[in-house]
Parts: C-alpha cells; sequence; structure tokens
C-alpha cells in the first residue's frame, strides 16, 4: 500500500465512509482497508488517566494506561465503572446481621470479629483444654 492510499484512506474514514466503500474505491481488499484502520486507531491512544500518548505493541492486548500508578489512581477516582458482580444480601451465621456481598456467596460472616467469635464460640477457642470437659 502506497502513501497516497494511505492518506486517502485517513481521509475517506474522516469523512464516514465504511471499509468496503473505501475498499471499491481504491480497488482493495475490504481486510487490508480494515486491518490499516485498526492499526491507525492502535497508534493514536492515550492515558486515561494522565493522557500520555501510548506506544502500543503489535500482537498484544491494547493499553489504556502508561503505567501501574495511573491504573491504580483512576480506578480509585472511577470506582462506579468497575465491572463487578451483582450484590447478594446474606445473613451474617454469628450476629444475623444481613450484610452485602459480591465476591462470593460462600460468605458466612459479615466481618473477621463476628467470624472470630463464632469460632470460639464452637471450639472453646482459648481456653485450657480441661475447662471444656
Amino acid at each position: 500500500m502506497t502513501n497516497q492510499e494511505k492518506n486517502q484512506i485517513k481521509q475517506f474514514r474522516a469523512q464516514g465512509l465504511g471499509y468496503g466503500k473505501i475498499a471499491e474505491i481504491l480497488n482493495l481488499s475490504k481486510s487490508t482497508i480494515s486491518s490499516f484502520c485498526k492499526s491507525m486507531d492502535r497508534e493514536d491512544t492515550f492515558c486515561l488517566q494522565c493522557s500520555s500518548k501510548l506506544k502500543q505493541s503489535k500482537g498484544h492486548r491494547q493499553k489504556t494506561f502508561c503505567c501501574d500508578k495511573c491504573r491504580m489512581e483512576y480506578w480509585k477516582n472511577h470506582k462506579k465503572e468497575i465491572k463487578r458482580k451483582p450484590d447478594y444480601l446474606v445473613e451474617c451465621s454469628h450476629c444475623h446481621n444481613n450484610f452485602l456481598t459480591y465476591k462470593s456467596l460462600n460468605r458466612k460472616y459479615c466481618s473477621r470479629d463476628c467470624f472470630f467469635k463464632n469460632k470460639v464460640e464452637r471450639i472453646g477457642y482459648g481456653q485450657r483444654h480441661d475447662q471444656l470437659s
């Protein structure tokens, strides 16, 4: 593909033409146009947090952040955009208060305190063995 064809493809895409129409006009295959446009899109990506230009690697997943610091800062400020499993209302086995959990339905306790208090009540954790008899 020549530089002239590349520039024409960019112009046609800016005008809103689809891959098929551009391929028909330039007498190139639709997949060639598609591949070029997708590689062109990858080149012009910016970090969601700091807006610095990202260098994309061919054959790898597309980057959205320039570094871990930007990634963590972005998600700290955009918690509502995090895709999580749905919340479930569960009753604590110890204190019988209801709590929401999104990770697993296997959670039985609302907190670590309730877990340990229940453990002490069940097995007498912390008591001497002869006091249990």
